[in-house]
């Protein structure tokens, strides 16, 4: 059973507050030519948590560049305290790839109160996405394509006492699960890959399906193969490889104990393959498991596989 957490929300942006006022637009614009890194958005409501004895990272007030692996420690003083920033994610100029924002340190004392991310995918001009945590695991999924700088805030839904702290990062998570592919010799070859961020069996998880947030029970993987035209480079059309669902181990997490092991045989020598994993939800959405495809080269005919103590070796 899955339920969406995805609320949509008009909410106005720190852009469309400033075109109502052309003095203050201006001056907005002077402060980003003066500092571009960090600026102050004289058309936003001043907040008094920016100053000290505070000094939030990030809120109403402040333009705040998050990039990858950087944490930034915040905390929301008041249920009208809202945290502003703009995360910087680089993915490939051909495809999406997946980044996620992620919430460590996640104190909330107040019982009953959640914490709301609104998320700008496409512009602060666009109508949010709106996820309130906690939620196990504590991350907000975002794609990119080639440079993005994707607005977020983040808010207090419900009454803060005396304060809502968390740690906040912005992780590629394109390598986390990565599928390796190996070659058994020159008809078959093993691809595994690991469960890092699943929870046990029938555990919610939320991901991004289009423009949603779903909330859904992970029921198992699917593995696609693609053979590549050699003439071409280009790779053929994926097909399913597994007649059943492969199933999700029983303690998901990194090799060996969360590790996931498919033998493909069949294969053609001398052949570059590649294999795609789609992680499996309970109403039948998926995404793209470690984020990305994996090749495989299968050896001339006559070649075989030894495991030796540093992994498989052909000869």
């Amino acid at each position: 059973m899955t339920r969406s957490v995805i609320a949509r929300v008009e909410r106005q942006g720190i852009f469309r507050r400033l075109l109502k006022h052309p003095a203050a637009c201006i001056t907005f614009l002077l402060v980003l030519a003066l500092f571009p890194i960090r600026a102050v958005a004289q058309g936003s409501p001043p907040d008094a948590y920016e100053g000290p004895p505070y000094n939030d990272d990030a809120s109403t007030t402040t333009i705040n560049y998050l990039t990858v692996d950087v944490l930034q420690d915040h905390t929301l003083h008041s249920q009208s305290d809202i945290d502003w920033g703009i995360a910087v994610a680089r993915g490939p100029d051909d495809r999406e790839n997946p980044f996620e924002l992620n919430f460590t340190n996640l104190d909330i004392p107040t019982s009953g109160t959640f914490l709301r991310v609104d998320l700008y995918q496409d512009g602060l001009t666009s109508e949010p996405l709106t996820v309130f945590l906690p939620f196990d695991p504590p991350t907000v999924p975002i794609r990119a394509q080639g440079l993005r700088f994707i607005y977020f805030s983040i808010s207090p839904e419900g009454p803060v006492t005396p304060s809502l702290s968390y740690t906040l990062e912005l992780r590629e998570t394109s390598g986390a699960n990565l599928p390796l592919a190996s070659a058994l010799g020159s008809t078959k070859g093993r691809i595994e890959w690991e469960t890092v961020g699943l929870g046990a069996a029938g555990s919610l998880r939320l991901h991004l399906v289009g423009h949603d947030f779903l909330v859904g029970t992970p029921t198992g993987f699917n593995l696609w193969r693609s053979l590549v035209d050699l003439s071409t480079g280009f790779p053929g059309p994926f097909t399913k490889i597994n007649p059943t669902l492969i199933p999700i181990p029983a303690t998901p997490g990194p090799c060996p104990g969360g590790c996931v092991t498919y033998d493909d045989s069949g294969l053609t020598p001398s052949s570059i393959y590649l294999y795609r994993v789609d992680l499996v939800y309970s109403d039948n959405t998926t995404e793209v498991w470690g984020g990305r495809d994996v090749a495989l080269f299968t050896p001339p005919a006559g070649t075989v596989a030894e495991f030796a103590p540093s992994g498989w070796m052909l000869h």
